[in-house]
Parts: C-alpha cells; sequence; structure tokens
C-alpha cells in the first residue's frame, strides 16, 4: 500500500491565500511568496486552477438572458417557495400560541381550585356571629326589640345602655 506526500488544499496554510491572489487583492511581497508556493504544491495550484475556470465559465457566459416565460416560472416557484415558508412559520406560530393557551388555562383552573379551597376553609373557620346578634338576646326589656336590621339593634341597645346609666 502506497501512502502519499501531498497535502490537500485544506490542510495547507497557503490554501486560505489562494482566492485573494486569484482576485487580486495581495501586495506585491504576498503575491511573490503565493507564486513561489504554487510552483511547489499541487493543491494548492489546482486550487487556483479551479477558480481560474470558473471565473472564464462566468465571464464567458454573463449576457446569458431568460425568455419572458422563464422569469415567469421562476417569479412563480419563488413566490411558492416563500409562501410555503410563512405559511409554515404561521402554523408552527399558530401551534406555540395553542400550547400557551392550555398551559395557561389549566394553571389558572389550578389556581382557582386552591384558591376555592382555601376559601372554603377560611369560611368554616370563621363562621361565629357578628357582635351585635347577641344584644338583644342578653337585654329582653330593650324597647326596640324588633329592630329591622342588626345595626338598629345596636344602635338601640347603645342608647338603652346610655339611659340606664344616667341618673
Amino acid at each position: 500500500m502506497e501512502t502519499s506526500n501531498t497535502i490537500s488544499a485544506d490542510e495547507c496554510s497557503f490554501s486560505i491565500r489562494i482566492d485573494a491572489f486569484h482576485d487580486g487583492e495581495l501586495s506585491a511581497t504576498e503575491q511573490s511568496a503565493v507564486r513561489q508556493h504554487l510552483n511547489t504544491c499541487p493543491a494548492c495550484a489546482a486550487q487556483l486552477s479551479q477558480l481560474q475556470q470558473m471565473s472564464r465559465f462566468f465571464g464567458e457566459n454573463s449576457d446569458i438572458r431568460l425568455s419572458q416565460i422563464a422569469m415567469a416560472r421562476l417569479n412563480n416557484r419563488l413566490k411558492s417557495e416563500t409562501s410555503r415558508g410563512v405559511i409554515r412559520l404561521a402554523w408552527a406560530m399558530n401551534a406555540i400560541a395553542a400550547a400557551i393557551l392550555v398551559a395557561g388555562t389549566v394553571w389558572l383552573q389550578h389556581l382557582q381550585a386552591e384558591d376555592s379551597a382555601r376559601t372554603t376553609s377560611v369560611a368554616v373557620a370563621s363562621v361565629t356571629a357578628p357582635p351585635w346578634t347577641g344584644i338583644a338576646a342578653a337585654n329582653p326589656d330593650l324597647p326596640g326589640k324588633d329592630a329591622a336590621t342588626p345595626a338598629a339593634e345596636f344602635y338601640l341597645a347603645d342608647a338603652t345602655q346610655k339611659s340606664a346609666d344616667l341618673p
């Protein structure tokens, strides 16, 4: 089995400068260094050759124009692909919104159940009579014993208390 001592263009340190060399973006000293390297590195020379072939191909075929029918087909295809992506995005956003609504509803129902359980236990614990309900029963000879409201009973009881304190 033979082993090859050649280095690929990806492994060569000069491979990143080949594009700049092809485009004429290097200084004179860097260009001469790349030229010398191209004489010794077949991988970089092949990479430069590919770039030159591609440049020639696009340079020769730059005047190709599409017919109106081909342009219309291309335009329709572009619109359909774009709208398909937008529709996919809309479906995804709707699914996310629905999931948030379902999760929020479940969470709010859970909170409401906890709150009603807490309110029921508080309501059961605080079922005591208000302070004014026992006043009339404690003083049977109050003049306004048949008062219409608990507040009236309270004020009437307070008035009789004050009249009893007077000499």
